[in-house]
């Protein structure tokens, strides 16, 4: 039996709707806000405007909830625990198919989900982003429902064991993170010099921002590297980070798009593993050698 365990993300989303809920009742408490005054810049009543920002916050806050209800799934049944109802419990008879990979959208984000279909034509969906143990729910809904699966991927790697290096990395200098970070740093540096100026003990602090940017900004910026029979990953901002996966056991690789970031390049692994890695310098002409060099190889490049 496994239980669904929240992720970081999901975590991070609920706890923006609890800060915004707390926040807003707490200028109210403080008084900056009278409930009973005619606000002169929104022409509505405070009180409303007020109940507007408040039913606002909790459908943020529901919706979190309900993005990432729990699952158990076990060897006779999915249980599914939702908010303010009554569990639902899934039988493999009312199942139609499972489909293990989709693209989709949770939160605000796309990922990748695991979809259930059922024969009234509802869908149970688990989002890869929601869950930090969806590899483990794959598994089990792999181990117990084996026969409503839907096959995923194509078998169909080329024996040869002797891939010649290839190295697939943009201009880094050039890229779009790069150069924001460098605007930043100049119009912090530009905006704070008079200050630092005049209290020169204040410059380690100005590091911690630009720390913050640069590891923000670095964790897009990834490049690929094929040698013999491993795809290796590392990164042009933290040069010290480098994963090496076996090509064999990489049954998909996908583009993935993600709104107001880099493109990253997801990896489905043979145990249902999935992992993304932002390519912030890498041009469309890299992705289309990267996705063709995959796909020579005999990698999977799309979902079934």
């Amino acid at each position: 039996m496994v239980k669904s365990k929240y992720s970081v993300t999901f975590w991070i989303n609920l706890s923006l709707s609890i800060l915004f809920l707390i926040g807003l009742f707490s200028v109210v408490a403080l008084g900056k806000i009278n409930l009973f005054e005619n606000s002169k810049k929104i022409p509505l009543p405070n009180w409303l405007f007020f109940l507007l920002l408040l039913i606002l916050v909790c459908y943020l806050l529901y919706s979190t909830l309900k993005a990432a209800p729990v699952y158990i799934i076990s060897d006779s049944k999915i249980q599914k625990k939702r908010l303010f109802r009554k569990p639902l419990i899934i039988t493999e008879d009312v199942i139609e198919e499972i489909i293990m990979f989709t693209r989709s959208k949770s939160m605000g984000l796309e990922t990748i989900t695991s979809s259930i279909k059922l024969k009234n034509k509802a869908v149970l969906k688990i989002p890869n982003i929601s869950y930090s143990n969806s590899s483990k729910l794959r598994v089990s809904l792999k181990n117990y429902f084996f026969k409503k699966i839907k096959p995923y991927f194509s078998e169909n790697k080329k024996a040869n064991d002797d891939y010649f290096e290839e190295k697939f990395a943009g201009n880094f200098l050039t890229s779009f993170n790069t150069l924001l970070l460098f605007g930043f740093i100049i119009g912090l540096s530009v905006s704070t010099y008079k200050t630092l100026e005049l209290h020169p003990e204040r410059s380690l602090i100005m590091l911690i921002p630009i720390a913050i940017f640069y590891f923000a900004f670095g964790f897009q910026m990834y490049f690929f590297i094929i040698r013999d029979n491993s795809l290796i990953i590392k990164n042009h901002f933290l040069p010290w980070i480098s994963k090496k996966y076996d090509l064999k056991e990489i049954i998909i690789i996908l583009r993935k798009s993600v709104y107001k970031q880099s493109d990253a390049l997801t990896i489905i692994t043979g145990d249902l593993q999935i992992k993304s890695f932002g390519a912030g310098s890498l041009k469309e002409r890299h992705w289309e050698q990267l996705m063709e060099k995959f796909k020579s190889i005999g990698i999977q490049i799309s979902l079934n």
